[in-house]
C-alpha cells in the first residue's frame, strides 16, 4: 500500500513509522531480556489435583474462601437437600 504512494509522501509515512517504532523497541527488547532473566528464578510448582479437605475447613475458618448458596447445597446432608 505504502509502495503505490508518490516518493515524497512514501518517504513521510516510512520516517514516521520508523520514529515511532525506534523507542517502542529501545524499551522493550531491555524489559524483554530482564523478564527472560528474571524468569530463570521462578521455581515451578504443580497444581493440585485434590482437595484437602483440612486445608480447605482451615481456609474457611480463616474467611479465605466465600460459600455461596450452591457450595453449601453440595455439602448438605441428603435428607436436607432442596428437592429430596
Amino acid at each position: 500500500m505504502v509502495n503505490v504512494l508518490p516518493a515524497p509522501v512514501k518517504d513521510a509515512v516510512i520516517s514516521s513509522y520508523n520514529d515511532a517504532l525506534t523507542p517502542i523497541f529501545v524499551w522493550m527488547v531491555p524489559l524483554a531480556l530482564i523478564a527472560t532473566a528474571l524468569l530463570c528464578f521462578v521455581r515451578e510448582k504443580p497444581l493440585a489435583t485434590a482437595i484437602e479437605h483440612d486445608v480447605l475447613s482451615e481456609s474457611i475458618s480463616e474467611g479465605n474462601i466465600l460459600i455461596t448458596a450452591d457450595d453449601a447445597d453440595d455439602r448438605a446432608p441428603a435428607e436436607c437437600r432442596p428437592g429430596t
